[in-house]
């Protein structure tokens, strides 16, 4: 029987939260400094769940 291992890795990330979209925090995720963006109502909720039943 063979046993999953989750491996965490130490992160550089300033923070664990989304970040607003602008020209800093895009540099910032590109540099890894961030762990994501967030473009609020960037989809309607009509894409979303389209988004979401499609995988």
């Amino acid at each position: 029987m063979s046993e999953k291992f989750t491996m965490l890795r130490a992160t550089k990330w300033q923070t664990l939260n989304d970040c607003e979209m602008n020209q800093e925090n895009f540099q910032a995720l590109l540099r890894n400094d961030i762990p994501s963006i967030r473009i609020p109502q960037f989809a309607s909720s009509e894409e979303c769940y389209k988004l979401a039943a499609s995988n």
